[in-house]
């Protein structure tokens, strides 16, 4: 068995002198030139030679012809902080290449972070900067270690005034009204967490006029600035 978790240490040994779409015949020892390529990189440079790492690729159930079609991605703890981004972008204009995959929690992105390494494929993990987050963040480290290099921050890592806080934080009261009052709510009512999400997810899916206020522009525009650069930074450096 492969286990997914171990494939950053992996390599990829070939013969570069050995052409298999020549004549074998004229082949000769003189001609060998071994080669040895960690697995992240080789599967993404040579994504046409799946021979070489078919084995892993049958393990993950994964069909080489579909390698290309996945994206580079931001992961983030679940749905509700997908959405808040994806608000985020649609309301700022920011529609970057910058794309977001949520996860079921702070700590259920395990398989999903063990399958893009196994890909080959770039991502950057993002988490709360809450206790729940920070704990995650030095679990994840602890188990995919050096895979996780420059991928993994929290928000308090990139904006800092999402220190100690989720994605929520970035809303302010006049945020949180100007939501109830554009889904049709009651803006006398406190709006609780739950209900803020549910009113973001609302907001975003029937593309709601919502005037954000200037400090809630100020951190999601720095948020997505930086995960830009933060992703930039990875596809541009495959090691």
């Amino acid at each position: 068995m492969i286990d997914p978790d171990w494939l950053e240490q992996t390599y990829v040994v070939r013969n570069r002198g050995l052409d298999t779409s020549a004549d074998l015949v004229d082949y000769t020892a003189k001609r060998t030139d071994i080669a040895m390529d960690r697995y992240r990189t080789f599967a993404a440079s040579h994504p046409d030679q799946s021979r070489y790492f078919q084995p892993i690729l049958d393990v993950l159930d994964y069909a080489p012809s579909k390698l290309e079609l996945v994206p580079a991605v931001v992961m983030v703890e679940g749905k509700n902080d997908y959405y808040s981004a994806r608000l985020a972008q649609h309301l700022l204009g920011v529609e970057s290449t910058v794309q977001f995959m949520p996860g079921g929690g702070a700590g259920t992105l395990d398989q999903l972070i063990a399958l893009y390494i196994g890909w080959g494929r770039e991502f950057v993990v993002l988490l709360d900067s809450d206790g729940e987050g920070e704990r995650q963040k030095a679990r994840y480290v602890d188990k995919f270690g050096l895979a996780l290099t420059d991928r993994l921050f929290t928000l308090g890592d990139l904006v800092p005034q999402l220190v100690g806080k989720s994605l929520e934080g970035a809303y302010q009261h006049d945020d949180r009204t100007n939501l109830v009052t554009a889904v049709g709510g009651d803006p006398t009512r406190e709006v609780d967490k739950k209900t803020l999400n549910r009113m973001v997810q609302e907001a975003l899916v029937r593309s709601i006029p919502l005037q954000l206020s200037k400090e809630a522009k100020d951190v999601f525009a720095s948020l997505l600035r930086q995960l830009d650069v933060k992703m930039k930074a990875v596809t541009s450096n495959e090691t």
